[in-house]
């Protein structure tokens, strides 16, 4: 039997790391049921979305099972156009990062030592 998650019931937008962590539990259940069953993730009434929300479900599921073969499993609907482009890419960034996992240490050392605020120039 197909499931449908719709988001919309669980969560306000898709566009914290703590949505995004819940929706990959919800995907984690689905791919270890071992069952074949497709799952549709509804979008329906989700109009804020952020790259944090899918690198913390979709994108994370990527990097842990080393591909993105096993979302052929899955089908999102009602998901506006900033949220796919969104959606693909994190996960481009996603299987990029796993290309390339000898560079993972540097690229994380460049994210992590970038200034959090920037300063206005004054001349």
């Amino acid at each position: 039997m197909d499931k449908i998650i719709k988001l919309k019931e669980h969560i306000k937008e898709a566009a914290t790391k703590q949505s995004g962590e819940w929706l990959r539990a919800k995907l984690e259940e689905c791919i270890s049921s071992g069952n074949n069953d497709s799952v549709t993730i509804d979008f329906d009434g989700i109009d804020k979305f952020s790259s944090q929300f899918f690198n913390n479900s979709f994108s994370a599921l990527v990097i842990k099972y080393k591909g993105s073969n096993f979302l052929s499993k899955f089908n999102k609907i009602n998901l506006s156009e900033t949220g796919e482009f969104l959606f693909q890419s994190s996960i481009s960034n996603a299987l990029m990062l796993l290309e390339n996992i000898d560079k993972r240490e540097a690229m994380s050392e460049i994210v992590n030592n970038a200034p959090k605020k920037v300063n206005k120039y004054e001349a």
